[in-house]
Formats: C-alpha cells, sequence, structure tokens
C-alpha cells in the first residue's frame, strides 16, 4: 500500500484535496464570518509532552498529497492538528503556489485557535507568494478586520480598500466601514455601513438581524455627529472572535491512552496508515470511551478503502458523541460505498439535522437518492447546496442532471451550460457535453 494516498479519494462527490479543505475550513468558519459568532470555548487540557518522530523526505507529489488528510483534522475540529500538518508540508514543499495555498489554510486554523497574530502573519506572507485571487480578497479582509479591531484604521485601510475591490459583498463592506469610522472618515463608513445593510435586510438568521442592528445604530450615531465605536465596543467585537470549538484530545482514562493517539494523529498525518491504525488500536484499548481515536481510525480505513472497519468506527464515535456530525456524514458515505443507500440517506439526514449549514451533506444525500432515482429529493437538496454556492460547476452539473431526468429541458441546458462554462472535470465535462447535445436535439 503507498504511504500517501495519490490518487484515491473516498467520498462520493471528488474534489480537488486542496479544496475539500479549504471547504472544510470555510463550513466551520467563513472568512471574517458577520454572519455568526464562534462557539464557546471548551476547556483546554493540557496534552502530554511526547516525543515525535521527525518527518520523513517526501518526493514533492508526496508532500503535496498530505494536504489530502487535511480534511479529517478540520472534520475533528482539531485545528491544532491542521496546522501540525502544514508545518509538515511547509517543509517539505518547493512550490511558492504550494506554499501560498497552505499559509492561507494555516492562517484560517489559526483564526479558529483564536491566535489572530500568528494568522495575519500567515495571511501577508501567503500574500507576498503570490496568493490565488479569491483567496488574496479574504485574506486581505481578514487583516483589515484585524487591525481595525485593534484601533489601527491607517494600517487596515490599505487592505480593506483591495478586499472591497475584488469582491464588495457585505462582510468586506463591513470591515471597511468599521476602519473608515475608526479613521473619522464619516460620510464613507456610513456608505460602506448602509451597502451591507441593504444586503443584510432579507436575511432571517436572527444573528445576522442583531449584527445589523447595531450596524443601524452606528450609521443613526454617525449622522448624528456621535463616536459609537469605542474602545469597550471594540473590546465586544474581539471576544466575539474568541476562540471557537476545541477537540477533546485527552483522555479522561489515562495519559498513556493520549500519548498513544497523539503518535497515531502524527502517523496519520504522514501517510503512515498501518502505524496510525495501531497507535489509534492501543489508545482505545487503554480507554474503550475515547471518541476521537475511534473517529480519527474511521477516517484511516476510509483512506485504506476499509469500508466496514470505518464504518463500526464511526458509529462507535456516534455512540459515544452523538453530537459529531461528520461522524454521522461519514457513516452515509460508507453506507453508500456498502450499496446500502437507505441507511446513507437517513445518516445524511441526521448529519444535517445536527449541522444545518454543511453543505457536503447536502450534496452527498443528492447523490444517493440519484441512487434512489429520487430525483425530485436530489433537486431540493442541490438547490439548497447551490443558495449558498452558486458558482460550483459539479452542483450545477448534478442538478442539470436531476433536471434532465425530470423532463425540465430548459432548466437541465441552463445548468449544463453554466457547468461548462465554469469548468468541469474531464470526465464530467465529456458527459456533459454529451447530455447537452441530446438535449438540443430534442432528446433526454
Amino acid at each position: 500500500m503507498n504511504r500517501l494516498p495519490v490518487h484515491r479519494n473516498p467520498f462520493v462527490i471528488t474534489v480537488l484535496a486542496l479544496a475539500l479543505f479549504v471547504l472544510g475550513l470555510a463550513a466551520c468558519a467563513p472568512v471574517r464570518p458577520v454572519e455568526g459568532g464562534t462557539a464557546p470555548a471548551a476547556p483546554l487540557v493540557e496534552l502530554p509532552q511526547i516525543d515525535l518522530p521527525p518527518a520523513p523526505d517526501f518526493s514533492a507529489e508526496e508532500c503535496n498529497n498530505l494536504l489530502s488528510l487535511a480534511s479529517d483534522f478540520v472534520r475533528a475540529d482539531d485545528y491544532a492538528g491542521v496546522v501540525q500538518l502544514i508545518d509538515i508540508v511547509l517543509g517539505c514543499s518547493q512550490s511558492d503556489d504550494v506554499k501560498a495555498g497552505v499559509l492561507f489554510l494555516r492562517a484560517e486554523a489559526n483564526m479558529q485557535l483564536g491566535d489572530w497574530q500568528a494568522a495575519i502573519d500567515d495571511y501577508r506572507q501567503a500574500l507576498a507568494l503570490g496568493l490565488e485571487s479569491a483567496d488574496a480578497a479574504g485574506a486581505r479582509n481578514n487583516i483589515c478586520w484585524f487591525y481595525a479591531l485593534n484601533d489601527q484604521a491607517e494600517l487596515a485601510l490599505p487592505y480593506c480598500e483591495q478586499a472591497v475591490a475584488a469582491n464588495p459583498s457585505a462582510s468586506y463592506l463591513d470591515s471597511r466601514g468599521l476602519a473608515y469610522a475608526l479613521s473619522g472618515q464619516t460620510e464613507a463608513a456610513v456608505a460602506d455601513f448602509e451597502a451591507a445593510l441593504a444586503e443584510w435586510s432579507a436575511a432571517a438568521d436572527p444573528q445576522i438581524q442583531a449584527i445589523a442592528a447595531q450596524r443601524q445604530a452606528w450609521v443613526d450615531a454617525l449622522r448624528a455627529g456621535e463616536s459609537p465605536i469605542t474602545p469597550a465596543v471594540l473590546a465586544a467585537l474581539r471576544a466575539e472572535d474568541a476562540p471557537g470549538v476545541q477537540p477533546a484530545l485527552a483522555s479522561a482514562a489515562s495519559q498513556a491512552a493520549t500519548e498513544h493517539f497523539l503518535l497515531g494523529r502524527h502517523a496519520h498525518m504522514l501517510g503512515q496508515f498501518e502505524q496510525a491504525v495501531v497507535e489509534y488500536t492501543q489508545a482505545i484499548e487503554l480507554d474503550p470511551d475515547y471518541w476521537p481515536a475511534y473517529f480519527y481510525r474511521g477516517t484511516v480505513h476510509m483512506w485504506q478503502e476499509e469500508w466496514d472497519a470505518a464504518l463500526a468506527d464511526m458509529q462507535a464515535t456516534i455512540a459515544l458523541n452523538p453530537q459529531q456530525a461528520f461522524a454521522q456524514h461519514y457513516s452515509g458515505l460508507m453506507y453508500t460505498r456498502l450499496e446500502q443507500v437507505d441507511e446513507a440517506i437517513a445518516a445524511y439526514s441526521r448529519a444535517i439535522a445536527l449541522q444545518p449549514d454543511e453543505m457536503s451533506f447536502y450534496a452527498d444525500r443528492a447523490a444517493a437518492y440519484f441512487a434512489q432515482q429520487d430525483f425530485a429529493a436530489a433537486l431540493t437538496d442541490l438547490d439548497t447546496v447551490l443558495r449558498s454556492q452558486p458558482d460550483s460547476p459539479t452542483i450545477l452539473f448534478m442538478r442539470g442532471a436531476a433536471h434532465r431526468a425530470l423532463q425540465h429541458r430548459g432548466q437541465a441546458i441552463s445548468d449544463l451550460e453554466r457547468a461548462l462554462e465554469l469548468g468541469l472535470p474531464a470526465a464530467l465535462q465529456q458527459q456533459a457535453e454529451a447530455a447537452l447535445k441530446q438535449l438540443r436535439e430534442g432528446f433526454f
């Protein structure tokens, strides 16, 4: 067996590993997320200090393939693990493009850990290496927000201007509005806040409504010649960006169990799957209630294509931690691999109930509905994903296929044309072109 998963992906919908990692982070904390606050931080338990073996020498391909493992750590809310994995990649990668991308990802993970200064340092290094435009806008917005929260408007504004120029979204306008207000540019601040408020006006989310109410109060105060953004207000905003969820990485039963778990985690990061399974298993033997060891061992079994073993570990995780939505999701993936589609749909539905904002759950349930030929149900899930990710070519392709199966000719043509315009993988591109040809000729 290869040390690293070079050409394999256990997920129903195949995406590039790097893209999957970005989506995983985004699902937990969108770039400068005005839409919601962070979850309360769990008590941090000090982990034992253990001697980890050094990372071996990796080829360029093996080094880049390590990134495919990042989703395992993201989905366990283990952002310290994400940082450690990226440290390994930075140590073996020779590509500035890869380094720029992974520095951006490490910045996102450091944000989740509440280490904003480390995040800003990573964003700036990534930008210096030529970070791609979409991520660059998010990085600049986050730098803008960080400096504004620390009452350093003069440092914030150049990044704010560049972020808004690339993406004039409500979140980015809100960041720039804060920097304008702090620098005394009242009219510009009001204009940005009002533009953001216009975008938020239709939102039903109570958290967005609360943010909008605060911004409207700021606008009213600024128009009255007041200065509503006081040091206390900035302190409150900084508190909202406090560390998020921390994983339960320490065994309640014994330090020895935790040490074996951490050794397994390290082997997992290096793609040394057999050794990872050995260490996770020893952790479980020492503490049978240690759910992270089951979860991580299950993800390793997925990379090894051992579907029954992976499913058993995810079910054990769920029994010990019923709120672990990704364990439900992975169970759905395993049921799909085992051709138990009804069970897969039920598992995806439980995952959605636990974490309704995670779009991959809907996408994979749609794939399961396709297997059942329940195209109307698949269409409902795909519509949900596209409301959040309107330019996803793969999801547009799937929705086009669903419309075609339901004989919605015009909608199928529209979706398939848009998917091709955005760019599909070669295999899907051929299918989309063939389907479009038939649809245009009047055949389904």
